[in-house]
C-alpha cells in the first residue's frame, strides 16, 4: 500500500454538487457517542461522501459483541422502504481496550461479512499517528489520551479533532501502513499494543470519494 493521494489537503477529490448519490452506501457502527463518530462524520463531510454513522451505545451497550450484533441487525433489515438505504459495506469501529467479548465479536463479524476497524488500545492511537510514529506499549486508553494531549492540549472525548489533524491524514496513513508491515504473521491488532487498522477503513472511504456519482 502506498500513500493515499485522495487525503491530501488539496481537496481535488471533492464531489461535484448537484449530481445523484451513488448506489454504493457505507455504514459505520461505532461503540461510543463521541470520539469515533465525531471524527468520521467530519471526515465524510469533508470528503463529500454519503456514509451513515450510527452509534451502538445506550440502547445495546458498547461491548464489541453488541456492536457487531447491531451491525448484523442493520445488515439484515429490509431497506426497500423509501428513504432507507441499502448498505453494501458495513464497518464496526471498536477499541481493543479490555473487552472480554472482542474475539467472539471479530469472528462473528467475519462470518457475517462485516469489516472491523480496531485500535489497540483505543481510537486515540490512530489520532496520535498524525503527530508521531510510535509502537510503544500503552497500559490504558488514558495513557494514549495523555500522549495525544501533548499535541492537542484541548482534546477530550467530546472534542471534534478532525479539523485539527485533517492536514496530517496522509502522514498518519503512511505511518499506519509502515507499522502494519512490521507485524509478524502471528500478530494482530488484538494482540499487539499499540496498533490499528483504521487505515483500511480510511482507504476505502478515500477510494469511494474518487469515484464519480452515477
Amino acid at each position: 500500500m502506498g500513500k493515499s493521494s485522495h487525503f491530501r489537503k488539496n481537496k481535488t477529490y471533492r464531489r461535484v454538487r448537484g449530481r445523484i448519490e451513488p448506489a454504493k452506501k457505507v455504514l459505520i457502527v461505532c461503540e461510543d457517542e463521541k470520539s469515533a463518530p465525531l471524527y468520521f462524520r467530519e471526515l465524510c463531510r469533508d470528503l463529500q461522501i454519503l456514509v451513515f454513522i450510527e452509534i451502538c451505545g445506550e440502547e445495546c451497550g458498547s461491548a464489541p459483541i453488541n456492536v457487531v450484533d447491531y451491525a448484523i441487525k442493520r445488515k439484515g433489515e429490509n431497506f426497500k422502504a423509501r428513504g432507507n438505504p441499502h448498505f453494501e459495506n458495513i464497518w464496526c469501529v471498536m477499541d481493543v481496550d479490555k473487552h472480554t467479548t472482542l474475539a467472539k465479536a471479530i469472528n462473528k463479524a467475519k462470518g457475517n461479512k462485516i469489516a472491523v476497524a480496531l485500535s489497540n488500545p483505543c481510537i486515540e492511537y490512530w489520532f496520535l499517528l498524525h503527530f508521531r510514529k510510535t509502537s510503544k506499549y500503552f497500559s490504558s486508553p488514558d495513557q494514549v489520551v495523555l500522549e495525544l494531549k501533548k499535541h492537542v492540549p484541548q482534546y477530550d472525548k467530546g472534542f471534534a479533532i478532525y479539523s485539527v489533524i485533517s492536514d496530517k491524514t496522509e502522514i498518519a496513513l503512511s505511518r499506519a501502513v509502515e507499522l502494519f508491515k512490521t507485524r509478524s504473521s502471528e500478530e494482530t491488532v488484538v494482540t499487539l499494543n499499540s496498533s490499528t487498522d483504521v487505515h483500511l477503513l480510511m482507504n476505502q472511504l478515500g477510494e469511494i470519494s474518487k469515484k464519480p456519482y452515477t
